[in-house]
């Protein structure tokens, strides 16, 4: 009977060690997961503001050179000439 006893003993606290160990484990394998994700997603949204802001400075050099071009017809004609020229 004190056999039984014991052997049922053993074998819940092994389970019960078992299961709290699974768990940590768990948690640690799914922390890593996560951290791994994040840093990932980082990345990636480095990558899209990289070429937002590549867009957007290509787009604000444009405009500049396309202003500087308005403003040198607007200094050298006539106003409504340079309107009609743009349209």
């Amino acid at each position: 009977m004190e056999h039984a006893l014991l052997e049922f003993a053993v074998d819940a606290l092994a389970g019960i060690v078992g299961v709290f160990v699974g768990v940590w484990l768990a948690l640690i394998a799914d922390n890593k997961r996560r951290i791994r994700d994040e840093r990932k997603r980082d990345e990636e949204l480095a990558v899209h503001f990289e070429r937002a802001m590549q867009s957007m400075l290509g787009s604000v050099i444009k405009n500049m050179a396309e202003a500087r071009r308005i403003s040198g017809l607007v200094d050298r004609r006539r106003s409504c000439r340079v309107i009609h020229e743009g349209l």
